[in-house]
């Protein structure tokens, strides 16, 4: 069974001799019932609600890191980063959104909660880009603990404390050894010395 949207013409000799610009209309007619009931979203407003066969990507900013949110045309989902540096230092320090009221990855939670396709209990798939506190989360002296108290709570642990994530993608585990040191030195130059010293390349 054929997916397109678009009806299937007899081509060559089997093809009806009716004018070109009948056939060009009868491809035309489904792209035209779909943009009539197709309604752009409104600045301000709350987005449409996902619907099968759609791509949804939705881009969190809490001020504090990266986060997105990817509901496929299956409805499989999938959560990039989960922003969570709850400490910036200068120049890099932006406000919290939307507010401070509550850290970064309980917004993103929130956030996914709302857009979650119906019937979903959780996240299918999330994935850390890579290690960095604006990604994954940064523990500091007042995380609070986790439920069951084993751990601290910040970016993807805030996140799963309130939305279950069913397979994380982690392209390091079980040896996080990857990538590995440079096994040929380097060499290196301090400011104001021409003295070079070996160092290895992480």
């Amino acid at each position: 069974m054929s997916t397109s949207a678009f009806p299937r013409l007899p081509v060559g000799r089997d093809a009806p001799h009716e004018p070109m610009n009948t056939r060009l209309l009868l491809l035309a007619l489904p792209v035209l019932a779909t943009s009539a009931f197709a309604q752009p979203p409104e600045i301000g407003q709350p987005l449409p609600s996902w619907r099968e066969g759609e791509l949804d990507i939705h881009h969190i900013n809490t001020g504090r890191g990266d986060a997105l949110f990817f509901i496929l045309p299956d409805g499989t989902t999938l959560l990039e980063d989960a922003s969570g540096k709850t400490l910036e230092a200068a120049p890099f320090s932006l406000p919290s959104r939307p507010d401070a009221s509550r850290p970064p990855g309980e917004w993103v939670a929130r956030y996914v909660q709302r857009v979650m396709p119906p019937g979903h209990g959780g996240i299918d798939y999330a994935l850390l880009s890579h290690f960095h506190g604006d990604h994954m989360g940064a523990i500091t002296a007042d995380s609070p603990l986790a439920a069951n108290g084993a751990y601290r709570l910040s970016g993807i642990t805030q996140v799963m404390e309130s939305v279950p994530i069913a397979t994380i993608l982690d392209r390091g585990w079980p040896h996080y050894d990857f990538p590995g040191r440079s096994a040929t030195p380097r060499s290196t130059t301090t400011a104001g010395s021409s003295t070079g010293r070996s160092g290895t390349v992480a």
